[in-house]
């Protein structure tokens, strides 16, 4: 005659063979995906070798801390507007951002920042070129 206990043993004991099924599928049908994408449930391990810096990798490192300090920084963008770049320029940001993974930075972020320094920068042209056109400065 059986316990239970032993019903809860043979519940357990099914519910791990399922489990055990369902990874076996799930690896078998990820290590078919031969369409070039990865899917989630392959582990990559990527191994870096660490060269000694010179003067010009120094340089570049500076280089690009600078620009990901000045450029790829979250932040809110108040009263937001939407705007239109070309295909090509879209993915161009898409993938600097997606190199750096920045948590919470967006293809409007960084676009935001570039053209606000844009518009810093030139200030002075622009509004010269304005003043030139109509009575309004910017």
């Amino acid at each position: 005659m059986m316990t239970e206990y032993d019903y809860f043993l043979y519940a357990g004991v099914i519910a791990v063979v399922i489990l055990l099924i369902w990874i076996a599928v799930n690896l078998l049908l990820s290590a078919k995906n031969d369409s070039g994408e990865e899917s989630a449930s392959k582990i990559r391990i990527r191994i870096r070798y660490k060269k000694q810096p010179s003067k010009t990798d120094e340089t570049l490192s500076f280089l690009a801390e600078n620009y990901i300090d000045r450029y790829l920084q979250t932040g809110f963008l108040e009263r937001r507007k939407g705007i239109y770049v070309s295909y090509d320029t879209q993915q161009k940001l898409r993938r600097i951002i997606n190199h750096y993974n920045i948590e919470g930075v967006t293809i409007s972020h960084y676009a935001d920042r570039i053209i606000r320094e844009h518009l810093t920068m030139y200030e002075t042209e622009i509004e010269e070129l304005l003043r030139q056109r109509t009575e309004e400065p910017l």
